[in-house]
């Protein structure tokens, strides 16, 4: 893993992104299709699985500017966000306000973050598990590249293939998690995730997809997480696959506290 954290004056803090709203950016075209596939509904599970999966095993890394929009029972903001993730590794991202200004960094490797607050000069840091409670999105897992793509949300298990009349519906056997895929695009727009009580604990879905150099991926991103109120919506301006080079440095002022997060 190639991450670095760096001591100097340069970020700024985390809870500042409540004083900030909006991105600037233009929203770049999404695909339009109308037409489901001829063979729909007909497809084999394994059929479906194969067009969901297809080009997903290319990608290695992302950089992405992104609008984002998270609310939760702490907060409520509007952000802009450039990230950079690395597959099976970690995760990068800063909040930017209206006028460019950053207002927070934050990292996120497959089982820590590291969150630093400049107003506090307290840099925060605890098990990935923990790291909804501190960080701008609602990361506790660490699968977050593949969240953040829509990718590879189809594990090897036992599940129940069915179609109404524009998706496809995987269920698992046990009833506790269920995912949607479009076949007008051959990709996942929603999953969700249930407790054994049938309550809903964690929903995605994607939307707005487009072809980024022959691999069809969405633009928006909704997480959501309804039994702790939070919820985030992620709109990617640019995105960028597999880039020669990523930046992982998070930098933290000279003296800052050290807070562990339990």
């Amino acid at each position: 893993m190639n991450v670095s954290i760096y001591r100097n004056g340069a970020t700024v803090l985390l809870s500042a992104m409540l004083l900030f709203a909006g991105c600037s950016g233009s929203k770049p075209d999404v695909l339009d299709v109308t037409d489901l596939p001829d063979t729909f509904p007909h497809h084999t599970e394994d059929q479906v699985r194969a067009f969901v999966s297809a080009g997903s095993d290319t990608l290695t890394a992302f950089k992405a500017r992104a609008s984002v929009s998270v609310k939760s029972p702490q907060q409520s903001a509007r952000f802009g966000s450039s990230i950079d993730s690395r597959r099976r590794d970690s995760l990068y991202l800063n909040v930017r306000a209206t006028l460019g200004i950053e207002a927070a960094r934050a990292l996120v490797t497959p089982d820590s973050f590291f969150v630093y607050d400049r107003i506090k000069r307290k840099l925060y840091m605890g098990d990935i598990q923990k790291a909804a409670s501190v960080l701008p999105l609602p990361i506790s897992d660490a699968g977050v590249f593949e969240m953040l793509l829509g990718i590879d949300m189809l594990p090897e298990r036992d599940w129940n293939l069915t179609a109404d009349s524009t998706l496809y519906r995987f269920s698992s056997d046990d009833g506790l998690q269920e995912v949607l895929v479009d076949p007008r695009y051959w990709r996942v727009s929603r999953m969700i995730k249930r407790d054994t009580g049938g309550t809903v604990v964690e929903e995605r879905n994607y939307s707005e997809f487009a072809d980024f150099d022959g691999i069809v991926l969405p633009r928006r991103v909704e997480l959501s997480k309804p039994e702790e109120d939070t919820y985030a919506s992620i709109f990617y301006n640019k995105l960028e696959l597999n880039p020669a080079s990523l930046n992982m440095k998070l930098s933290v002022s000279e003296g800052a506290e050290t807070v562990l997060v339990r």
